[in-house]
């Protein structure tokens, strides 16, 4: 015999399919990344986290975030000669491009 599930039941499956899905694209998003970064020494690879579990009404963004410092060289595809060197051409770039 069925029982019919309440209204609450409902938007909570829906939330937690919800939540759950966008979760999984986040991982992707995440896999990818690690993917698509340049490996020497593997650090901005192993740099790549994904902060929390998306919750339906949170106010907090769901983000894969990589805090290595020259991950912003590596976005721009340079190619990483001596890290210290780069920064400095990456500064000395980004002062005259303004």
């Amino acid at each position: 015999m069925k029982t019919l599930r309440s209204a609450k039941e409902i938007v909570f499956d829906i939330e937690r399919f919800f939540g759950r899905s966008v979760d999984a694209v986040r991982d992707d998003i995440n896999k990818l990344a690690k993917a698509k970064t340049p490996v020497r020494t593997g650090r901005a690879r192993r740099g790549w986290t994904r902060r929390d579990n998306y919750k339906v009404g949170a106010n907090r963004p769901t983000i894969v975030e990589n805090k290595v410092p020259y991950i912003g060289i590596l976005d721009k595809r340079v190619k990483i000669i001596n890290p210290s060197a780069e920064r400095a051409v990456y500064m000395n770039n980004r002062r005259t491009n303004r």
